[in-house]
């Protein structure tokens, strides 16, 4: 697992990079390896705000990616 990473986007092959594999990212998460693979180019949003949370920022979501932008919890807690 690489340390520091210069992240832009949350993408799935960023994440691969970051994490090594996509059956270790499947670990972390406590999903099916062919869940990460569903994924495509991006990686599912729950999932990426949990990998944000899990690397302490070193992934970063980018909500303008997802159609909604930030889910409620997160719009909230950046208002606040």
């Amino acid at each position: 697992m690489q340390t520091l990473v210069n992240i832009v986007s949350m993408l799935t092959s960023t994440a691969v990079e970051f994490f090594g594999s996509k059956a270790e990212i499947a670990r972390k998460l406590g999903i099916s390896r062919s869940a990460v693979s569903r994924w495509g180019d991006t990686v599912a949003e729950l999932s990426a705000y949990k990998l944000q949370a899990m690397t302490k920022g070193k992934l970063k979501v980018v909500a303008s990616m997802y159609d909604g932008g930030p889910p409620p919890e997160r719009r909230r807690e950046a208002a606040a």
